[in-house]
């Protein structure tokens, strides 16, 4: 168990951290490459974007076999299908550095994309305390923020979380890291959509690098 993860994440044993695709932003990706001293191109990689198509993150074109493709930015996974920073014996080894997506987990701003939908902020600890039976999903990608903090019902988590293991107040500060990081994605992502529809191939390491250029700028 690792110390520095609190609960209920410390005692899960990454449910989620095998389950889903992370999608990250460029902010993320430069944390993470000053956090780990790695290159970008060694924990992140392109998904088809028909995989995870309730997200809010944006789409990318770029060249795969000839062909320009929509694809989305996420982490890398191993063959085992976890995700590159999990360790078996330490869960996750970026923890203080980890992208917003899991930082806010299982927490949303997007009431369509969280599958349990709650009342707002106030009345988030009565939320947390029962799972509602009707869950509700939706695809999101143009969905835009309300401002109220959703708990999304999943199964990727082993219990429901505890009223004290957790703040709204810190909750909705980390929600509203991740919408304004996101915002500033779409940019960078139209940006670079925009120059290179035309274009025979652009690949994934000139996104990378492009990515990359913006995010220092932006910090």
């Amino acid at each position: 168990m690792n110390l520095n993860i609190p609960e209920p994440c410390a005692s899960c044993g990454g449910k989620c951290c095998n389950r889903f695709a992370v999608p990250i932003t460029h902010l993320d990706v430069l944390r993470l490459a000053k956090h780990t001293g790695k290159e970008p191109i060694e924990f992140c990689r392109l998904e088809d974007s028909q995989n995870i198509s309730k997200n809010p993150y944006p789409k990318v074109f770029v060249e795969d076999g000839g062909k320009l493709v929509e694809k989305m930015l996420v982490l890398r996974r191993t063959k085992n299908e976890w995700c590159v920073f999990f360790a078996r014996s330490n869960g996750c080894t970026v923890h203080q550095g980890r992208p917003m997506v899991c930082r806010t987990y299982p927490f949303s701003l997007f009431a369509e994309f969280a599958k349990e939908k709650g009342i707002g902020s106030k009345r988030l600890e009565k939320i947390l305390n029962a799972f509602a039976p009707k869950a509700k999903s939706a695809d999101i990608s143009g969905e835009k923020a309300n401002g109220e903090v959703y708990y999304t019902m999943n199964t990727a988590c082993p219990r429901r979380w505890e009223k004290e293991e957790f703040s709204i107040s810190d909750v909705m500060q980390d929600l509203k890291t991740q919408e304004g990081q996101l915002k500033k994605y779409w940019k960078v992502a139209n940006e670079w959509n925009a120059k290179r529809r035309k274009e025979v191939k652009p690949s994934f390491e000139e996104f990378l690098e492009f990515a990359m250029q913006k995010a220092e700028k932006e910090s």
